[in-house]
């Protein structure tokens, strides 16, 4: 029985080690930027059919990073396919359809995805 108590007493303390890791990471890891952007600023260039909102990065794993589109309702929309595969609304809810000879076609998001990468 001192046994078993004493690999259940190590099981905890490893687990509330890893919590303790994982919780204090955030703490370390600063808040992501969030950068303003507008149909005002890029004037014919905006796709999207709300007016303005912000947009930030979110490094997810080496070489990995999720960009997102905040609209004015608050909603998070993921710019990028890693952030759309990670759960984020689709981009496309709110992108501007532009026509073609050949149908329509969703307006290029690709400068907004530059702006959450890279900055202004």
């Amino acid at each position: 029985m001192g046994c078993a108590l004493t690999i259940a007493a190590l099981v905890f303390l490893l687990l509330a080690f890893i919590f303790l890791i994982e919780g204090t990471r955030s703490l370390f890891t600063p808040a992501p930027k969030k950068i303003p952007v507008s149909a005002e600023e890029l004037g014919d260039r905006w796709p999207l059919t709300v007016t303005s909102g912000y947009i930030y990065k979110r490094d997810v794993s080496q070489g990995r990073s999720e960009v997102i589109f905040v609209a004015p309702d608050g909603k998070e929309y993921g710019l990028n396919g890693v952030a759309q595969s990670d759960g984020y609304l689709d981009i496309h809810e709110i992108t501007k359809l532009e026509n073609v000879s050949y149908g329509q076609e969703y307006e290029d998001v690709s400068e907004l995805i530059s702006i959450g990468l890279y900055g202004k």
